[in-house]
């Protein structure tokens, strides 16, 4: 059975090309618990699917360890309840827009 994107070097050794370990790595990544990346694998996987959320997650990722490399940057993860709050506000912001965009009257709302 032959792996798909390495080959191998020499026996000991099978080289994976980056865009493989990085969708390996946001894999691993959207399986922990209280990493904000995970978070992010978790809403992503839910709206679009498994497979694009480890594509955007490995995005996510290289753009981290490309400011990391390019720019000398140390990584400052965020915290998971910061993107909670800031997934929150985005989620009123479009909620606010589409009652605008409907005309929708405060007496029209009827909450529980």
């Amino acid at each position: 059975m032959v792996r798909q994107n390495c080959y191998s070097l020499s026996r000991r050794f099978t080289y994976l090309s980056p865009k493989t370990s990085f969708r390996q790595a946001a894999f691993a990544v959207g399986k922990q618990k209280n990493i904000f990346l995970a978070a992010f694998y978790r809403r992503i996987a839910f709206r679009k699917g498994k497979s694009t959320a480890i594509i955007a997650t490995a995005r996510k990722l290289a753009t981290i360890v490309y400011n990391m490399l390019q720019k000398g940057q140390p990584y400052q993860p965020q915290a998971t309840e910061d993107y909670q709050q800031k997934v929150r506000t985005q989620k009123l912001k479009h909620i606010q827009r589409t009652i605008q965009k409907l005309e929708i009257k405060e007496s029209e709302l009827i909450f529980s």
